[in-house]
């Protein structure tokens, strides 16, 4: 058998080993470019964030948006269900329904006050619905549609009012300038005592 492949090999015109070769070195290279391609459309194409965190360590939430991609979202339109919308209305109307922007910056980002999280409907009902929708510099439009749970919050640190951690770190500083305060005035206690004792003699 290997003598016939040996064979069959040996009866092959070199033209077409040139072009078999030529078909492999043009498929690779299509490949090649494709994927460069979709390198350079993904280092310069938006990409847009949005989660919720604590606002300043304390119990209210604020929703921020981020460009987090290398190229400019245009006419970036985000939209809230409605049902969220009315319930978060109930104590703060600081987030709008429609949030439009029309030229959003690589890096850049906004946020929006939520409300306590004490009020944000729980349990099985610990999420929201959005729609994302921006342009690209093609002219392409993407739409993406997000389930936001912000259940995971419920264990996280968000009960520490931001007043209350200032005030805490004000008692810590003023502790430690007492402790050294202390510290100074007892060295020169011992120092004033050691010299009596020295006169003394």
């Amino acid at each position: 058998m290997s003598s016939s492949f040996c064979t069959l090999i040996s009866n092959i015109e070199p033209e077409w080993v040139m072009i078999l070769v030529t078909i492999v070195y043009v498929y690779f290279s299509y490949q090649l470019t494709k994927e460069t391609k979709q390198l350079r459309i993904l280092g310069t194409s938006p990409e847009l964030s949005i989660h919720m965190q604590s606002f300043k360590r304390s119990t209210h939430l604020e929703i921020v948006i981020q460009n987090i991609g290398k190229g400019i979202a245009y006419n970036t339109e985000v939209s809230f269900d409605k049902t969220f919308i009315n319930t978060i209305h109930e104590y703060a109307k600081h987030l709008p329904e429609v949030i439009k922007i029309s030229h959003f910056a690589p890096g850049q980002q906004i946020a929006y006050l939520v409300c306590a999280y004490q009020n944000l409907p729980d349990g099985d009902n610990s999420f929201f619905d959005m729609t994302i929708q921006y342009e690209k510099e093609d002219k392409k439009m993407i739409t993406k549609k997000i389930r936001y749970n912000y259940s995971f919050l419920k264990g996280s640190d968000v009960s520490i009012p931001y007043e209350l951690e200032k005030q805490k770190q004000m008692f810590e500083n003023l502790g430690k300038t007492i402790n050294n305060g202390i510290k100074v005035l007892s060295k020169d206690i011992v120092k004033e005592l050691q010299s009596m004792k020295d006169n003394y003699k």
